[in-house]
């Protein structure tokens, strides 16, 4: 369909967008990871540390362990001010080469979670709140902490504070010394629901939006595909599990490492899986079995683009007083043009950070002839979904008083000669600090040329 506004110029949209690439976007907060060992009482080689980043790497797992004290200090005792400002290094060190850190501080690296945690809660709450300040001044770099410090290799379990009440206070412990900007995931979907019933309970986040997101359990799991049961994570196996995840998931971000090579982490049952699981990171270092049984059939690639978000263009159309689809609203508007773009997320999971659409037009010199935030916030799109951006097509491009529909076989197209008025380009931002996220169709850069607005005038004879 074209617009037409005065008797002798019709409006039309010529799609310029490409198809779906199958390339890597390197988009914030997502994707493959590495890990970074830290002892928070022994001073990091920075200077070595910088070798071993990996290209194309944008967040990476930072582990400190608070557990490896200095000779004669008990694991309970206060930490000094050399190690605090240690650990505040060490998370500035990640923000300056620009890697978003999944945080990970643990009393254990060696699988003797109770061996090396204190004996009261009181000391773990207490080295929360001393850490909670310095998590805190990073929180904007900071995708998710997981755990709450206790537990073999920080990963909740073999821990003497693992009862319903000793997490529910240790968790609300870590939430609270951070400032309530930093979210806090737990190991297992029980851990997760019971701590959701204490948060309904005495905190009042019962209702899901983006201002209390954050204050909502997350989930980890460095057991993925290893068995029935993800090695006792899901209690009653994963299919028991699988509807409260992909609820909870619209929030809480999820993410570990895979391990022991198996039928279920076979590549085809892998990308079902992981899709269901709404995974946004893994361990590219481990478990290289698996890993490597995926790059024998190219697999490997393809889950690496998928992990978490991706958003691509998929369709245009032009009409006039559009509706809205993800609001249930109709725009409406005397004299005004819209263009509909369909806008898909192709990953395994949301976006986690509220994003929104920005659409531009551009003249024929390249030069802004309009810029417009079409949608505040992306992240209720889960994976699987599309939505529509309304976006008006501005008086400048159109030139036209007033606007009604025509079909096009209504005039002989060789009566007309075409203009290019304008081009329409989106571009996907993130709220919190203006990084742009990238399309994932073919040849998106910072932002996205959707298509060209196209005048046809009327060739008038003499």
């Amino acid at each position: 369909m074209c617009l037409s506004g005065r008797s002798n110029s019709l409006i039309t949209f010529e799609k310029l967008f490409g198809k779906e690439s199958t390339d890597y976007d390197g988009n914030p907060s997502k994707g493959w990871y590495g890990l970074y060992p830290f002892v928070i009482s022994e001073e990091p080689d920075f200077d070595n540390l910088v070798w071993s980043l990996a290209d194309g790497d944008v967040i990476a797992l930072v582990r400190i362990d608070i557990g490896r004290r200095q000779p004669g200090v008990g694991t309970g005792s206060p930490f000094t001010d050399a190690e605090l400002d240690r650990a505040d290094r060490i998370l500035t060190w990640f923000e300056k080469h620009s890697r978003e850190v999944i945080l990970r501080i643990t009393y254990d690296t060696e699988g003797k979670g109770m061996e090396h945690e204190p004996s009261l809660i009181k000391n773990v709450a207490g080295h929360m709140r001393q850490l909670g300040s310095v998590i805190a001044a990073h929180a904007d770099n900071i995708i998710v902490h997981q755990g709450i410090f206790v537990g073999s290799w920080g990963e909740m379990h073999d821990s003497k504070f693992l009862s319903e009440n000793a997490v529910c206070e240790l968790y609300e412990t870590l939430v609270s010394a951070c400032g309530n900007k930093v979210r806090i995931a737990v190991r297992t979907p029980m851990q997760h629901r019971f701590i959701m019933k204490y948060l309904t309970r005495y905190m009042g986040t019962g209702n899901a939006d983006t201002d209390t997101d954050i204050l909502r359990p997350a989930l980890y799991n460095d057991a993925i595909l290893s068995s029935e049961d993800d090695m006792c994570t899901y209690a009653g196996g994963r299919t028991v599990w699988a509807d409260y995840q992909d609820e909870v998931c619209t929030y809480a971000v999820c993410g570990g490492e895979v391990i022991h090579d198996n039928p279920l982490n076979d590549y085809d049952n892998a990308v079902k899986e992981l899709a269901n699981m709404h995974i946004t990171y893994l361990n590219r270092q481990y478990d290289m079995a698996v890993l490597d049984k995926w790059r024998s059939n190219n697999g490997y690639d393809y889950i690496g683009t998928h992990l978490g978000y991706r958003f691509v263009v998929t369709d245009t159309a032009v009409g006039r007083d559009a509706e809205e689809e993800t609001g249930g609203k109709t725009q409406t508007g005397v004299g005004s043009i819209y263009i509909n773009v369909r806008i898909a997320n192709r990953g395994f999971a949301c976006v986690y950070d509220r994003v929104r659409l920005l659409a531009e037009f551009r003249g024929k010199d390249g030069g802004c002839i309009s810029r417009a935030e079409v949608m505040s916030d992306m992240s209720r799109i889960k994976p699987g979904d599309e939505c529509t951006a309304v976006i008006r097509l501005p008086q400048e491009c159109s030139y036209m008083p007033e606007v009604h529909e025509r079909e096009m076989h209504q005039m002989d197209n060789d009566s007309f000669n075409s203009e290019a008025v304008a081009t329409l380009w989106l571009r996907l931002e993130r709220v919190k600090d203006a990084k742009v996220l990238g399309f994932a169709n073919e040849g998106a850069g910072a932002a996205l040329l959707v298509g060209a607005v196209v005048r046809k005038n009327e060739n008038i004879g003499g």
